[in-house]
């Protein structure tokens, strides 16, 4: 569902600036407008998935210790009951979702898409990464983030994209 809802929020606010006619001549939505239909099956998407996180933070809440709960819905939902505060459940559907899926999904991905088209055009480079995860890994198990001190070369070469590469335009800054 996550991914449907990316995919449908860039293609209904794509860089071609569709989407545009629905704020120019809203009577559109009623006569089949596409962008309209995009648009309104994505926040169908955004309840469900706020849904399923209401219900796996219930389920949490009631598994973890009230003095070691350090979990960021928790704190938010504490903080919308208090008087006097601006936060109320739609903002934070808004904005728990759309950082999930802007700051989480679409960053990784661009990230891991830059390093592969980068690293396909370093052969040199793939060789030192293949053999450093063979010497730390073998062939006998996948790679684990328990891995990472062991494998400095890696780590740099990570590294470096994120300095090499912007995954978010610096106009959205």
């Amino acid at each position: 569902k996550m991914v449907q809802y990316e995919r449908g929020i860039i293609r209904a606010n794509g860089i071609s600036g569709r989407g545009v006619e629905l704020d120019q001549f809203p009577w559109l939505r009623f006569f089949g407008n596409g962008t309209y239909k995009e648009i309104m099956t994505c926040l169908e998407l955004r309840n469900q998935i706020w849904e399923l996180i209401k219900e796996e933070a219930a389920r949490g809440d009631n598994e973890v210790d009230p003095d070691e709960d350090v979990r960021l819905f928790s704190a938010l939902k504490e903080e919308m009951v208090k008087e006097g505060t601006d936060l109320n459940e739609k903002s934070l559907k808004i904005v728990a979702i759309n950082d999930m899926s802007l700051a989480g999904t679409t960053t990784t991905s661009n990230s891991i898409y830059a390093y592969l088209n980068i690293i396909s055009h370093h052969p040199k480079v793939q060789a030192k990464l293949q053999a450093e995860v063979d010497r730390v890994v073998g062939s006998s198990r996948c790679v684990s983030v328990n891995d990472r001190p062991e494998m400095p070369y890696t780590q740099a070469t990570v590294f470096e994209l994120l300095r090499y590469v912007t995954v978010l335009p610096l106009g959205l800054i």
